[in-house]
């Protein structure tokens, strides 16, 4: 990335999971603190992994907080961002800044603290709902699964560079 950036014109640069509108991402279970689920009211959101320079890269729009840092890697404290309507779903009141998810159930999974909102993006196609999503950063990847080895839980991550 760093190479990336240093070439004439380029102003960001990124890697992410999957491109909007380029393929389905499906959501994964979320533990989101202070959030009671109710029957057929489970919390979810699509995922995504994102590198530094990713969101910028894509144009993505930060409603409040931040976006990821270099900082935010193994080691630091996990964290995550979540699109305006994940932010409206779990927290109504509107302040996800500096709330906690947890990928799954799984007491190994540590809690990411919510650091930016962004702005929704059509992600499955462009007449398909937007849905809920979150962001991890690629360094947390592992430790936001629980796990040292992330592919072990959800198969081969792809990536579009």
């Amino acid at each position: 990335m760093e190479r990336l950036r240093a070439l004439p014109g380029v102003a960001h640069s990124g890697a992410i999971r999957v491109l909007p509108l380029s393929s389905t991402i499906d959501d994964w279970g979320l533990d989101i603190e202070g959030y009671v689920e109710t029957p057929g009211n489970d919390a979810k959101g699509d995922w995504q992994v994102v590198t530094p320079g990713a969101m910028e890269a894509l144009g993505e729009r930060l409603l409040r907080g931040r976006l990821f840092l270099e900082s935010d890697r193994v080691g630091a404290v996990p964290v995550a961002l979540v699109n305006e309507t994940m932010a409206e779903r779990y927290w109504a009141d509107g302040g996800a800044i500096g709330r906690r998810i947890r990928m799954g159930s799984r007491p190994a999974s540590p809690w990411m603290t919510v650091v930016g909102v962004v702005g929704d993006v059509r992600h499955n196609g462009i007449d398909a709902a937007i849905k809920e999503k979150f962001f991890v950063p690629h360094a947390q990847l592992a430790l936001s699964t629980g796990s040292t080895d992330p592919c072990a839980d959800i198969g081969s991550v792809g990536s579009t560079f």
